[in-house]
């Protein structure tokens, strides 16, 4: 199979291994979670284990990490002890069309 994937200031052929993080180039400064990860937070090992592999990334990259669907106190308070940037969901406040500081 025929395959090649060009990567910005790298060479590729489709006999060659990857390149070192090094020279691969990030445009975006912000890891935002997927709220199935957050979910029920505190009776997942398995989640949390994956929260804290991608914090690890989002640190190695000077990256803000976000995490989505926080609806519990408990799932809010296992996040921040992760090490999670920010929080968003139900637990810290309901979308609305106009945000309370302009009410």
């Amino acid at each position: 199979m025929d395959c090649e994937v060009a990567q910005p200031k790298t060479s590729h052929s489709k006999n060659s291994f990857v390149t070192p993080f090094e020279e691969v180039l990030f445009y975006f400064d912000i890891i935002k979670m997927d709220g199935r990860f957050t979910k029920d937070l505190t009776q997942s090992a398995d989640n949390q284990a994956s929260i804290y592999a991608v914090i690890g990334i989002a640190r190695s990259f000077e990256m803000f990490c976000v995490a989505q669907n926080v609806e519990t106190a408990s799932d809010a308070e296992v996040l921040t002890t992760l090490g999670v940037d920010c929080l968003q969901g139900y637990h810290l406040g309901v979308p609305t069309l106009t945000s309370p500081w302009q009410q």
